[in-house]
């Protein structure tokens, strides 16, 4: 599927929205009439129509709202994909410049040596020995890639390494020979061919030297060096766009002097790629264009190299965007499975009234309820971030002595304040490091979206006001609209409040909770400013009086591992014994006995207490298992983006969501981790390890705290 397409589908799906959102607004008109004429008597039709038109409306502002996000997110991917094939191609045309201006300074420097041995009247034979130290010195000291350096002086060919050519071989008819005599005296670099010592393809930096005894007289003496082009390989074979695509490089003649695949090297490349691409690449008006390849579409990178090469970079353009295009799709399956639900329970909803006409107000919490488990499941990080900003909200409102009703309007509305969340995408809301301009945007885009989604859908009148404006300030810094003071409703204020106190008070994917003096300087600073005064002041007292304590426990709690371990550990060490079975009976019967899902997270006394069983019983069985160390280490003077505090969070995660269930994992002190791997042998260890590292570095973004494993020999933990 092409970008082209892509962006058809995009419109198509606009447009059928608009055609739903205008069929939608005559029914309402027509029925509307009906009913006017009729009141009292269509109650049932009325109600059909309110669901239908509740359902097209929905449908066409969330499909306005997915088309919005991804179109934003699509162009900023193109663009981003855009910009790393030129950089990639930039960088690699600039070391292959670079590459090629140091051989061909070593040349000059050796040709200016000979010239003056020429004018000081050395013998040929002097100038052979000369050429030849030079040659074994740039071998042993320089590059490996000078592959020789050899010259043609006073009839006589002369070679750094020693080759002593064939009696048919003429030097002057070679093309190092004749472009070096072409050139005048200027060095010059000689297109690639095949080397007649090696059969390689080479690089050829010639010269001609001028005869000091015959001023005046066309140059006849040439001095040449030979570069291999196993370096100028290496790059073409390492580099890539984000792990797509190949490179090359070609001269202007179509010669392949260089492929990731190497077995086309020395080929011309209208052998390989048909007779055009090279005209393409000649012509080409920019260093990025779009051509088609064994029937693909392929876009090119192109940057020149000296005048005489082209570095190309060849991906093809449903590669280069298939994450981009992945991403698109689950955003679109996700809003459509939100959709389905909010349908469901509109319909839920309907048929209730139909048949009884009562707990209306239950099913609407059970609606928005829902709907905040829809928004929180984007985020596992944040997840119940909806209902504590709710619970926030309430305890607000009832100290300032707000009445039932407008609480409970309150609450309802604090819950869907991230429902514009559903249209961000994953990657960007989940991602650990820091958010570029382009998905920043993104991320505050949430709020007109919920904005949207909400204006007209639900019977909490405020909820459409709060998911809009819970990011404006009081001081009139906020987004989307800037709002100022008096200009926020009370509702909104109040949610912004309760927004930035849980977030600051739970764990993220990129940081841990903060502490509560951080929290208090916080709410401190912003007051005035970031937060209405008033209510920031009765959030403070609150938690002074312990009035939020009460959620924040039930919140951490949640967060630690199973409470009732102690337990579950006696019980299944009792069942392990009596059923006389291998060890990871054990952790399986732990498991069976509490609530465990995933790897085993224990504190070190468990943990301690665990591994004697499993150590003894594993010599018993001789069942095979590791005790592994994990270690960050800590550059001591450096200054590292993350501390270490969330460089261990960061590890925490990783370990639990790379091992095995059957694994067992605990912190062992403020920088290492220990793992039970059972069943494991030594190639085991570093597959789990490459596996946990990989996830950690992804996570922590930079290089801070590099970790480091080692398997422990010893019977007990407690003597690693």
């Amino acid at each position: 599927m092409t970008m082209e397409s892509n962006r058809n589908i995009l419109v198509l799906l606009c447009v059928f929205a608009l055609i739903l959102l205008i069929l939608g607004l005559v029914y309402w008109l027509i029925r509307r009439r009906m009913t006017a004429r009729n009141e009292g008597k269509n109650t049932r039709k009325a109600r059909r129509m309110n669901l239908i038109f509740t359902l097209v409306a929905t449908l066409a502002l969330m499909v306005f709202a997915v088309i919005y996000n991804n179109l934003t997110f699509y162009d900023a991917s193109v663009t981003g994909a855009y910009e790393d094939g030129e950089e990639a191609i930039k960088t690699m045309a600039t070391e292959f410049e670079n590459y090629l201006a140091v051989a061909s300074t070593t040349l000059r420097v050796t040709a200016d040596s000979v010239d003056l041995m020429k004018a000081a009247g050395r013998s040929v034979d002097e100038i052979e020995q000369y050429i030849v130290a030079q040659t074994k010195r740039q071998a042993e000291q320089f590059d490996e890639n000078y592959t020789g350096i050899y010259a043609y002086m006073d009839g006589r060919y002369l070679d750094g390494v020693g080759w002593v050519p064939p009696a048919d071989y003429e030097p002057t008819t070679r093309e190092w020979y004749k472009s070096a005599v072409e050139a005048g005296g200027e060095a010059v670099i000689v297109s690639p061919y095949l080397d007649a010592q090696t059969g390689a393809v080479v690089i050829t930096i010639t010269r001609g030297i001028a005869d000091a005894a015959a001023p005046g007289e066309p140059i006849r003496n040439v001095i040449a060096l030979d570069v291999a082009v196993s370096h100028i390989q290496k790059v073409t074979k390492d580099i890539r766009i984000a792990e797509k695509g190949y490179a090359m490089v070609v001269n202007t003649d179509g010669f392949l002097v260089a492929h990731q695949d190497e077995t086309l090297n020395g080929k011309y490349i209208w052998e390989v790629y048909g007779p055009e691409l090279l005209d393409s690449i000649r012509d080409a008006e920019s260093s990025r264009i779009t051509v088609r390849m064994n029937g693909e579409k392929v876009t090119l990178f192109i940057a020149p190299v000296l005048d005489q090469w082209y570095a190309v970079i060849a991906v093809r353009n449903a590669e280069l965007l298939e994450e981009t295009r992945s991403q698109l799709a689950v955003n679109i399956t996700v809003s459509l499975i939100t959709f389905c639900l909010i349908s469901l329970f509109y319909f839920i909803g309907y048929k209730n009234e139909q048949i009884a006409g009562k707990k209306v107000e239950e099913m609407n919490l059970q609606v928005i309820t829902a709907l905040a488990s829809a928004i929180d499941a984007k985020d596992p990080y944040t997840r119940g971030h909806s209902t504590r900003v709710s619970r926030y909200s309430v305890l607000i409102a009832e100290a300032l002595g707000w009445d039932r009703l407008r609480i409970e309007d309150l609450r309802f509305a604090a819950l869907l304040h991230d429902i514009g969340k559903i249209g961000v995408p994953d990657s960007i809301l989940n991602k650990p490091g820091r958010l570029t301009d382009v998905e920043f945007s993104i991320i505050k885009s949430h709020t007109t979206m919920g904005g949207e989604i909400l204006r007209g859908r639900t019977v909490v009148a405020c909820a459409e006001d709060v998911a809009m404006s819970h990011h404006e300030r009081v001081d009139g810094k906020g987004y989307p609209r800037g709002l100022r003071g008096e200009e926020m409703t009370d509702e909104a204020r109040i949610v912004s409040i309760a927004d930035a106190f849980d977030a600051m008070s739970s764990s993220r994917v990129y940081r841990k909770a903060c502490s509560r003096d951080y929290i208090l300087g916080q709410l401190t600073e912003g007051r005035g400013k970031q937060f209405d005064a008033e209510y920031v002041d009765v959030l403070i007292r609150l938690w002074n009086e312990g009035r939020l304590d009460e959620t924040l426990k039930h919140f951490h709690e949640n967060e630690r591992a199973d409470p009732g371990i102690e337990a579950s550990f006696h019980e299944a060490v009792e069942r392990f014994v009596a059923e006389n079975a291998p060890p990871e009976t054990l952790v399986e019967n732990i498991r069976k006995a509490g609530t465990y899902k995933g790897a085993l997270n224990v504190d070190y006394s468990q943990f301690s207490r665990l591994y004697d069983f499993i150590a003894n019983l594993a010599k018993r069985f001789n069942h095979p298992f590791k005790l592994v160390l994990i270690t960050l280490e800590a550059k001591a003077g450096t200054e590292t983006p993350v501390s270490l505090e969330n460089a261990m969070f960061y590890m925490d995660r990783a370990i639990r969501i790379s091992i095995r269930d059957v694994d067992i994992v605990t912190q062992y002190n403020r920088q290492q981790f220990l793992v039970i791997l059972l069943g494991t042998e030594s190639d085991g260890v570093k597959t789990a390890m490459a596996r946990i590292f990989m996830s950690y570095f992804r996570m922590n973004g930079s290089n801070a705290f590099p970790p480091s494993y080692t398997i422990l020999e010893p019977e007990n933990p407690n003597e690693a």
